[in-house]
């Protein structure tokens, strides 16, 4: 991998780490606003959407919260020899792979083998 594929790879990790960051951001705000206001309602229909809305919210949160972990990990790992390459086996992740997936710490066979 080159350092223009490495600065390219760099740029998108930390455009996406912005835009997760916004999103639970918002997320947070809006967790906190439902809460406050579910406490309010009367209606029993009206509680139970607003707990489904809370629950989806602090799901997505989750989710979020895992996908900056990993895009964190991503970017340390560039710092390092490690970045590019398979946790599991060693072997270099291909620069497609890793262009649509920058955050990818397995290559293909492995992640395949590990999500059966």
């Amino acid at each position: 991998m080159n350092h223009q594929h490495l600065d390219t790879l760099r740029t998108a990790l930390t455009t996406s780490r912005d835009q997760l960051t916004a999103e639970l951001a918002s997320l947070q705000q809006l967790s906190v606003v439902a809460s406050t206001e579910g406490r309010d309602l009367v209606d029993e229909v009206d509680r139970a959407s607003a707990a489904e809305s809370m629950a989806e919210n602090n799901s997505r949160a989750e989710q979020i919260q895992l996908l900056l972990e990993n895009t964190d990990r991503a970017l340390e790992l560039m710092s390092t020899e490690g970045y590019g390459q398979c946790r599991d086996c060693s072997e270099s992740i291909p620069i497609e792979r890793l262009q649509a997936l920058p955050r990818a710490t397995r290559c293909v066979p492995c992640a395949t083998r590990l999500a059966a």
